[in-house]
């Protein structure tokens, strides 16, 4: 049986740095700017999955920042990254790139965020 190659790749292949514990809203827009750039421009698979991933990024400290001073507690990207996807990945991707995030985000038994929305729902 023949494997796909990208049927290998995780969150660690993508080569995004180390979260920062905090975007400032500019920094944030300008992480989506660059993330929609590369998934809708860029030459590779590998690109589309980058700028995807910086999107997820970007609306993940968003939604992290939303909930400050609250007590209330915020998953990992990681676990993030499977509800955000869950709830918007139909909308916001497609194709080839869909498909292997969802292999990288497994989607949630329990969805913690409503269809179409960014903020992780306590």
């Amino acid at each position: 049986m023949e494997t796909n190659q990208n049927d290998d790749l995780n969150f660690e292949d993508l080569h995004i740095l180390e979260l920062p514990e905090r975007l400032s809203y500019d920094q944030r827009e300008r992480l989506k700017r660059k993330g929609w750039d590369l998934y809708r421009n860029g030459p590779s698979i590998f690109d589309k999955l980058r700028g995807a991933v910086m999107i997820g990024v970007a609306h993940f400290h968003r939604s992290k920042e939303s909930i400050e001073g609250q007590g209330l507690e915020h998953p990992s990207f990681d676990e993030y990254a499977r509800h955000w996807l869950w709830a918007n990945g139909d909308d916001f991707f497609a194709g080839e790139p869909l498909r292997i995030l969802n292999q990288m985000f497994r989607k949630p038994l329990k969805p913690h965020m409503t269809k179409n929305s960014t903020y992780w729902d306590q």
